[in-house]
């Protein structure tokens, strides 16, 4: 099993017990990272990212496909 990190990197559940402060905010990068890839297959090198959970919400800016 492999766990994502705040970098958007995986790893190993050995690694999060070393830091587990690295998992904050991983659902949000993940998210950024898919629609980084999906705006790619569509052709746009231009996201907008939008997560919103129970009591927060975030937006974040994919310019070209970075």
């Amino acid at each position: 099993m492999h766990i994502t990190l705040v970098t958007g990197l995986a790893c190993s559940i050995e690694v999060t017990t070393i830091d587990p402060a690295a998992m904050m905010e991983s659902g949000p990068v993940g998210g950024i990272i898919a629609s980084a890839r999906f705006g790619q297959k569509l052709g746009l090198g231009d996201v907008i990212s939008f997560d919103m959970g129970g009591t927060t919400a975030k937006a974040s800016l994919v310019k070209d496909g970075q």
